[in-house]
């Protein structure tokens, strides 16, 4: 079993990270501040890449927006299409039906009174 470290090793390491870090920090600085071509030399370059990625996902964006509305609309008339081609043979049927002779003869509105329900 593993002892767990001790708390004088733990802040040890805390300091020395916090030591280092602050170092790094510190030459940043020093260099920002003694040499203004460097902020130059660190700018520019971030600033055409986040560009260059800007342009790239707003083009790839644009062109898959159209391609996805080009998709939508082709599904869309298809299925109208479809839609309308049932519609059209269902008013068909129902005409073709309304002519045949059992379906005249139905008393559609019962001004004769019989008791047969085939004619009311």
């Amino acid at each position: 079993m593993t002892q767990p470290p001790s708390a004088s090793w733990i802040e040890a390491v805390r300091g020395s990270i916090k030591s280092w870090a602050k170092s790094r920090a510190h030459m940043a600085a020093e260099i920002f501040r003694a040499t203004p071509l460097a902020w130059l030399v660190l700018t520019v370059p971030l600033a055409a890449t986040f560009w260059a990625w800007h342009v790239a996902s707003t083009v790839g964006l644009r062109a898959a927006r159209e391609l996805f509305r080009e998709e939508r609309d082709r599904k869309t008339d298809f299925a109208r299409s479809e839609f309308e081609g049932m519609m059209n043979a269902t008013y068909d049927t129902m005409r073709a039906v309304a002519v045949l002779p059992a379906v005249v003869d139905i008393d559609r509105l019962p001004s004769r009174k019989s008791t047969s329900r085939l004619l009311t």
